[in-house]
């Protein structure tokens, strides 16, 4: 039996372990770290929307979405600060 192949309909290379093979499949989302509100976000999704934390999660666009929104969020956050900051002045 050949170590690679590749299936000539989807394209997909798979690799021979032990008898079985098995599908060569590379995440194409980035390692961001996710802070807070990024975290706080997932889990509001994990919790209330299943099926569009499921979608992220398998299109590989969760961990770039969550850190979006968490730039995002933080930006105003901070914005809010500083504006009551110059507010209590």
């Amino acid at each position: 039996m050949k170590k690679y192949i590749t299936d000539k309909i989807t394209g997909i290379s798979y690799t021979l372990v032990g008898d079985v093979y098995i599908p060569n499949l590379v995440s194409t989302d980035t390692n961001y770290e996710i802070g807070y509100w990024g975290r706080k976000h997932k889990e509001y999704i994990k919790q209330y929307k299943p099926a569009f934390y499921t979608t992220l999660l398998i299109q590989c666009k969760l961990n770039s979405y969550l850190h979006d929104v968490d730039v995002r969020a933080t930006e105003m956050y901070d914005t809010l600060v500083k504006q009551l900051a110059e507010k209590e002045k």
